[in-house]
């Protein structure tokens, strides 16, 4: 049986057209649906909170802010987050936060405080919503609090 030189071709010409169509259609879809970057961190000088973050929400007497800053994802959605290290143990943080958010009508969705040594809670308020975090360091905390708005 003769071999036609087109039958051989036809299988790769298929593929190639489909790859360049793949990445015709790739190439399309990005650009008109280009991804958006991620604000860019603010940080607040050194021991200060970023302005926009809620003093209310830092309830820890004895904390040493050690960072602080602010990303604004869209012109209404922002996060706030401050860190701090405190005398108090992440037990004693967490207590001290789920009073604070029940006293405040907040709604917590979920805690973590099976550890003694590592304590969180995600609660929802009407000004926003909150992720806090509490780690063993040394004889007191490293302790974060996430804030992002509800604009």
């Amino acid at each position: 049986m003769k071999s036609d030189g087109w039958m051989e071709f036809k299988p790769w010409f298929w593929v190639t057209v489909v790859v360049i169509v793949v990445v015709a259609a790739a190439l399309i879809v990005a650009w008109l649906y280009p991804i958006k970057a991620v604000g860019t961190p603010v940080y607040a000088p050194q021991g200060q909170v970023v302005q926009g973050f809620p003093q209310e929400l830092l309830i820890d007497s004895s904390g040493q802010v050690t960072h602080s800053y602010s990303i604004a994802y869209s012109s209404s959605t922002n996060q706030y987050t401050v860190g701090w290290q405190s005398a108090a143990s992440p037990e004693a943080l967490f207590s001290g936060y789920e009073t604070y958010f029940t006293s405040k009508n907040w709604f917590i969705l979920d805690e973590a405080s099976s550890s003694p040594d590592v304590q969180s809670i995600y609660a929802v308020g009407s000004i926003g919503a909150v992720n806090f975090t509490a780690v063993a360091s040394g004889t007191g905390s490293a302790a974060s609090l996430s804030y992002v708005d509800n604009q």
